[in-house]
């Protein structure tokens, strides 16, 4: 997932249902009225109000949350997102995503975005969202077009902007108002495993992206691997550069997994789950599966998830003879989804491109030990040896090996997944809302004014 979001699936096929689950979250529709205008001079006077407060939420006995709307975007993009009222101390925070905003297409952008807002809008910040509207059959087109709309109507009265990814990329030329660019990953990088019209079309984007990233006060990453890859991609300067990790929804998980049905099992289930693109490497899951059935006959392996390469990975399946060994599951909601974590042993997903990977919380969340690869940034969400066991990537030998270990020593593989639940406390919508507000906070501080770092 960027965090990985859906781009991707989205250049490869307009009509891709390609489902990444790691996505699901409750899909609040996010709704859309115009900002009305404020001076720069309201626009410092509230920032610096809100450096010199708490700046970590509501003063107690404020009325219960609104919902507040921001601009026109074409027929069915009008949505409600609850946003908490502003007190004297709270920002009103504008977010442009050209991102579908639902789970099948979004993916982990789509989880990012309402990850945040969600820890904002508990923080007593007013968040406001200006989603994608109108849809051409080229997501790349689309995100133009939506740029050039931002452009030519731009968020006004408002105290921060910020552009998710490439967003923003046109109208940060001339910008008045603070703005972070939060790359959920980076394009210039996720781009390196894909071919054909999608690399080019995601060339395209990445170089928006750096634009966008060059003209922030502020890019925001997920993982300190994305960190050095903005800063070699896109020539950001590491002291504007912030690692604010993804978040994930604890409590609504929680609640999954409790109503979650338990199904008898003749043996050990290893889940993975995730859109099928080249870079989750897949192929090398089956793989593995086929070692591991000559050494556990009755373990199962079962993947959630469709896209791209899913008739790939189907041939694959034939050619290697899995059988019921390996089931490939495709799209499922999300309540299925949750009873295929509290009925599997292991979790499993050979990535080697990750600019965060919130599947891997969603894992730990249920309490499941995960296998991985050592790529990317998934050693900063996956503890090797702490909350999983990492392998050398693309090797589907040392895969099936962490697998069968895990298998073959129960009480380890307990361990882990007791830690890895432990370890996901951390990462609760609040949390991360609070780190993002200290990095913006810092930012502001260290600047002498709010558009001294704009690019020309």
């Amino acid at each position: 997932m960027k965090g990985c979001a859906g781009k991707a699936a989205l250049e490869a096929s307009a009509a891709s249902s390609a489902c990444e689950p790691e996505a699901r979250v409750n899909p609040e529709p996010v709704g859309v009225n115009r900002c009305h205008g404020g001076s720069s001079a309201g626009v410092a006077g509230a920032i610096f109000r809100w450096l010199a407060s708490d700046a970590r939420g509501p003063a107690r006995g404020r009325p219960a949350a609104r919902t507040a709307s921001w601009g026109r975007r074409g027929k069915g993009s009008e949505a409600s997102l609850p946003l908490s009222p502003r007190g004297p101390a709270a920002l009103r925070i504008a977010v442009l995503s050209s991102t579908p905003l639902n789970p099948l297409e979004g993916s982990g952008t789509f989880v990012g975005i309402a990850g945040l807002t969600r820890g904002l809008a508990a923080l007593g910040h007013g968040v406001e969202l200006r989603p994608l509207g109108r849809r051409t059959r080229v997501h790349t087109l689309d995100r133009w077009l939506y740029n050039l709309g931002v452009a030519l109507s731009p968020p006004r009265g408002v105290d921060l902007v910020v552009g998710v990814d490439l967003d923003g990329f046109l109208w940060a030329r001339r910008r008045r108002t603070p703005f972070v660019a939060s790359l959920k990953g980076v394009i210039a990088d996720e781009l390196k495993n894909e071919r054909g019209w999608v690399r080019v079309l995601l060339g395209i984007q990445a170089r928006w992206e750096g634009l966008n990233s060059r003209r922030a006060d502020l890019v925001m990453v997920t993982s300190r691997y994305c960190a050095e890859v903005a800063q070699r991609e896109y020539g950001v300067p590491a002291d504007r550069v912030a690692v604010v990790p993804e978040a994930i929804d604890l409590e609504a998980w929680e609640d999954q997994f409790a109503r979650a049905q338990r199904r008898p099992r003749p043996g050990p289930v290893v889940l993975s789950v995730a859109r099928m693109y080249p870079r989750k490497r897949l192929g090398d899951l089956l793989r593995a599966g086929a070692i591991l059935r000559g050494r556990f006959a009755d373990a199962r392996i079962r993947i959630v998830g469709r896209g791209p390469e899913w008739d790939a990975l189907g041939r694959l399946h034939a050619e290697l003879g899995l059988g019921d060994s390996v089931q490939l599951l495709g799209d499922l909601s999300r309540e299925r989804l949750a009873e295929e974590y509290v009925n599997a042993d292991l979790f499993c997903l050979p990535s080697v491109q990750e600019g965060f990977g919130i599947v891997f919380l969603e894992a730990m969340a249920a309490g499941l030990p995960v296998v991985a690869c050592r790529a990317a940034a998934v050693p900063e969400v996956v503890l090797d040896g702490v909350t999983g066991v990492l392998t050398p990537p693309r090797d589907p030998v040392a895969l099936a090996a962490a697998l069968e270990g895990l298998l073959r020593d129960p009480e380890r593989a307990r361990r882990l997944g007791a830690e890895g639940r432990r370890r996901t406390a951390g990462f609760t919508p609040r949390h991360v809302a609070e780190r993002f507000l200290d990095a913006v906070r810092s930012s502001i501080h260290a600047l002498s004014g709010p558009s001294s770092l704009e690019a020309p």
